[in-house]
């Protein structure tokens, strides 16, 4: 166990050593939009209106596979919230080359926004909210390749009518892995910790993907 925990530490020290070579994302929190390679990262700004006040919000946590965006602005204010994740992932635990379909899960709760799951090939699903708010999940199969990176985009837009706010809390998880493999990806998510993770060489898996 101390082994295998010492091997899983390694793997993420060397992810977050390695994020200039995993994908940019994009940040926007009502005036305030950035792009970042960090393996978490987070926007947040706040914009004085005629009779009120707004604030906007957008944050992700690839290893925990959370992302977050908030809008409110009552009155004349006016803006949105918006996150945009981008990753490689790749299944580990069998043979390079080995066929494997598996489905990547997004689930969220919404109100006034929307959240969506996309691959590199235009595939998508989007789980989306009116101002009454709601709970749900989608899902997206993926034929996945042992050993082979496949990438994915999470986004998620919010934005509000007073005196309603636009909020989307949204997690990602993967089904259909046999036991003893998992998904890891550049910025260090695992989906199953008690498998045994190798280091990984990113830049020269990104260059494979291309």
């Amino acid at each position: 166990m101390l082994a295998r925990s010492a091997v899983l530490l390694l793997w993420l020290a060397t992810a977050a050593a390695a994020n200039s070579n995993c994908p940019s994302n994009y940040l926007q929190a009502g005036a305030l939009a950035k792009t970042s390679t960090d393996a978490t990262d987070s926007a947040s700004d706040f914009g004085h209106c005629q009779f009120s006040q707004g604030s906007w919000s957008a944050s992700y946590d690839i290893p925990d596979g959370r992302f977050s965006v908030s809008a409110s602005f009552p009155g004349d204010c006016g803006g949105a919230a918006r996150v945009d994740v981008h990753d490689d992932f790749k299944v580990i635990g069998l043979p390079a080359g080995t066929p494997l379909p598996i489905v990547a899960v997004l689930h969220a709760s919404a109100t006034s926004a929307t959240t969506t799951i996309a691959d590199a090939d235009g595939n998508h699903v989007t789980f989306g909210a009116s101002d009454e708010g709601a709970v749900g999940e989608v899902t997206l199969p993926i034929a996945a390749v042992a050993e082979q990176p496949f990438r994915l985009t999470f986004d998620a837009q919010a934005g509000a009518n007073s005196p309603v706010s636009g909020t989307a809390l949204a997690d990602f998880h993967f089904t259909g892995l046999p036991p003893g493999t998992a998904v890891v990806s550049c910025n260090g998510y695992v989906s199953d910790r008690s498998v045994r993770v190798q280091t990984t060489n990113w830049g020269k898996l990104k260059a494979l993907y291309r």
